[in-house]
């Protein structure tokens, strides 16, 4: 069964973040076996085993992004002049093609800035406060003052202007 897979929140669409995926149905997700579902789930069981090496390789970057609810985003905006809050969603492939980027950034102004995402499932209520109206959405802060927002992602264009942003809220 084909559904359209949205990137976007309330009434917002990113450009290109649409995209037919299929789901799981009850007839296909209770099919007996059969030699291709046993080769993927070998194929699983294999990227889960390199998944877990590059989790190895990018715990230092995961200490720069932290994920945070409505709390926590009010003590990060309280003990940091500058923030860059990342809206996003598991379930938003833009959204997971930016966070290798976003994490060397936050390397990069490590000190200097605080990088915090903010699950739009898990934290509706910040979504609409902060009025995100697609994804990914980042906004950047001086104390609780909005600097910058951006919409979406173009690689390489995106991250420059994060950039000056990051270094103009300085």
């Amino acid at each position: 069964m084909k559904h359209l897979f949205l990137c976007g929140l309330f009434a917002g669409l990113v450009a290109g973040c649409a995209e037919p995926v299929d789901t799981p149905t009850a007839e296909t997700s209770t099919e007996p076996a059969t030699a291709d579902t046993a080769d993927h789930a070998h194929d699983d069981a294999a990227h889960d085993d390199m998944a877990h090496d590059d989790a190895a390789h990018s715990d230092d970057h995961s200490q720069l992004v932290s994920e945070v609810d409505a709390d926590g985003l009010t003590k990060t905006l309280a003990e940091n002049s500058v923030t860059l809050i990342d809206f996003t969603a598991t379930w938003c492939g833009p959204c997971q093609k930016l966070k290798p980027a976003l994490h060397e950034l936050a390397e990069e102004f490590e000190g200097k800035a605080k990088f915090v995402e903010v699950d739009v499932d898990k934290s509706q209520d910040l979504a609409a406060k902060y009025e995100v109206e697609g994804m990914p959405t980042l906004i950047v802060l001086k104390g609780d003052e909005i600097q910058k927002r951006f919409l979406g992602f173009q690689p390489g264009e995106t991250i420059e202007e994060l950039k000056t942003a990051l270094e103009a809220a300085q």
